[in-house]
Formats: C-alpha cells, structure tokens, sequence
C-alpha cells in the first residue's frame, strides 16, 4: 500500500468532512491535490509535496493563509471560504491562476491584497477571479503584467476609471464586470472597449474583435476633436476603500492542463470604420458626432 501511495500523482478527498490536511506525506509524487467541499481551517502539512501543481481548497472554512511553500504551485482555488487578506504567496512565482471568488466575509467588508505576494506573482499570474468580494479599486492589480483573464463580476466598482486601469494590460483577452454599479453607466461597453488593448476578444461574456476597438476608439478621437467628452457623463466618484493592503469558481472552471488560450480572429463582414486624421475632418459638426457615438456600434 506504502509503494502505491508513494506514486500517486491525483488525490480525491473532496466532501470527506475533513477538518484538517494530515497523513498525506507518503504522497510524495502528488501533483494534483482536491480537497474542496470539507471543514478545513489551515492549509497545512503541505510542505511534503514538491511536485503539487494544483490544489482545490474551494468552500472550506480557511480564514487565513500561511506562506505557501509549494513552488511548483500553478493553480490554486480558494473560492467561498473566510478569508480577508490574501497573503503567503511570496514564494509561488510559478502561480498561473488564482481563484478567491465570494469569501464569506462581513458585508460592510471587502477583500484585501497583500503587496507582496502580489509583486511575487505579477508576472506569472494569467487567470485571476475575484468576483463577489465587496471590491470597489483595481489598482492593486495594474501590476499583473501577464493576465490573460480577469474575473470581477459582483463586486462595487463604480468609476469608470478603474475599469480603465486594468483593461489596457497588454495580455489580456477575456474580463468579466458584470453586476457592478459602473454597468449601468451611459456608454459604459464603447468607453471600456475603447480603452482596452488589442488583446481583448471576451468582455462580460460578449465577443470583442479587434475592429470592434478600433471603431469605438475612432469615434472617441472624432468625438474629443469637436469637445464632447466620453467621460463627462459617466464617470461617478470612487469610494474611500483600496483594496491593496501595507479575492464561486467551479473547480472544473479551468483544465488541469496547461493554460492555452489561443483567441480566434473572427471573420467580420461589417464595412470597417475609416476615420481621418485630416484637418478636414476637424469641420464635422458636435451633433454629427453625437449621432454617430449614440449609434453606439450597435452591431457588436
């Protein structure tokens, strides 16, 4: 029995009631590691495990985290437990997606990011979910320079702005904001669109194409040279939280393979948007560029 636990790599101990990780050392080939749906409060007695690649933690009751020592780590789920600050990942520069989705935390509250372990895995994290965590800022986040997908639904973002600071990243092609306060704002899909990279192909769940941006940032040059401002009307005043401190993913969310995400160029029939630079085009009236924003490009 000792021989065949020494060689497995994949360990199912999802809703066993566990109320703690123990007895687990002679696993020393393991690499994938479920442990969600039980009652566990620490993640502990891990340090064994220097080939884990992925672990489940989702709906346990796990308030705070210790420092992680598996550097192998690359995905790790932490959705619907207790905790307040994420922290302990200083030595996880390989972590490739962190999922702390709806922690069960007070409602006046909202989840809180540790500098450090944020700078630790800014330039491996691709896959980041948090959403349904009271979050109002996404500055902490700005450093993630390699996120390909990011996950904010549910929270309380509000200003524009913030939105902005995140969806220009240069890797990213899939955000997700739905059910935040700034959706509701005018002209909220052109202005996000608008200040995205070229990356971006998926936002809040709608395909994007890379003449979808170039048309609405068109319209947005068009629409400064004759003084409207995009932002005027839509931008609210951000709350008092930060979210930096000194975030219910199913665990079948993302494969246990290795993260590929190869966007597809979509095939567009639509005529493209030709917008001149010329001095020209400076005698376009205000209500003929209105018209044209209020189209809205409404065939996205």
């Amino acid at each position: 029995m000792d021989k065949f636990l020494g060689h497995v790599t994949h360990l199912h101990l999802q809703m066993k009631k566990l109320r703690m990780i123990e007895n687990l050392d002679i696993c020393v080939a393991l690499k994938v590691l479920y442990l969600y749906d039980n009652k566990i409060k620490t993640i502990e007695n891990l340090d064994f495990a220097k080939n884990l690649g992925y672990l489940y933690l989702e709906n346990n009751l796990i308030s705070e985290l210790p420092t992680i020592t598996n550097v192998k780590l690359k995905k790790l789920y932490l959705d619907e437990n207790q905790i307040s600050i994420i922290s302990g990942l200083e030595e996880l520069a390989n972590l490739e997606v962190l999922s702390v989705s709806r922690q069960r935390i007070p409602r006046n509250d909202f989840l809180k990011f540790d500098i450090v372990s944020l700078a630790a895995i800014s330039r491996s994290l691709e896959v980041l979910d948090i959403s349904g965590n009271n979050l109002s800022s996404l500055q902490p986040f700005t450093q993630l320079y390699n996120l390909r997908k990011l996950f904010c639904a549910d929270n309380n973002i509000e200003n524009l702005a913030e939105i902005e600071s995140v969806v220009c990243l240069p890797e990213l092609v899939e955000v997700n904001f739905k059910r935040n306060p700034v959706c509701s704002l005018r002209k909220y899909r052109d202005y996000v669109i608008g200040s995205a990279s070229e990356s971006l192909r998926e936002f809040d769940d709608t395909p994007v194409t890379l003449k979808n941006i170039e048309a609405v940032k068109g319209i947005q040059r068009l629409r400064k040279r004759v003084g409207l401002n995009d932002r005027s009307d839509s931008v609210v005043s951000s709350s008092d939280n930060t979210q930096l401190y000194p975030s219910a993913t199913s665990h079948n969310q993302y494969d246990e393979e290795q993260l590929e995400t190869q966007p597809t160029e979509e095939a567009d029939e639509e005529e493209d948007f030709q917008f001149d630079d010329d001095a020209g085009r400076s005698q376009v009236s205000a209500d003929e560029i209105e018209g044209q924003a209020d189209f809205e490009i409404a065939q996205f």
